[in-house]
């Protein structure tokens, strides 16, 4: 399913997240919420890493494979409304 033009890095592992980034600007990183709640070191590290990204945070768990692709298609809007409507 392609929801976007830009390119897609998928990593799997905190150790995969953490690795330092290529040489390479992000436009959004999606971030999964147990991530952030597991491991705080770590998530605060991958939001130094990301820079000017959005940083975009699901339940990975109780997301579907649909709503993940419409969030990683319109990050920004999806940050300013939130799932349940404008903040």
């Amino acid at each position: 399913m392609r929801v976007t033009s830009e390119e897609t890095q998928v990593v799997a592992t905190s150790s995969q997240a953490l690795a330092p980034p290529r040489a390479r600007e992000y436009v959004a990183v999606l971030i999964d919420q147990a991530f952030l709640e597991t491991e705080p070191l770590g998530s605060g590290m991958v939001l130094e890493y990301i820079g000017t990204a959005v940083p975009v945070h699901l339940n990975f768990a109780l997301s579907n494979m649909d709503r993940v692709a419409r969030v990683a298609g319109c990050p920004a809007s999806a940050q300013e409304t939130g799932p349940d409507g404008p903040a």
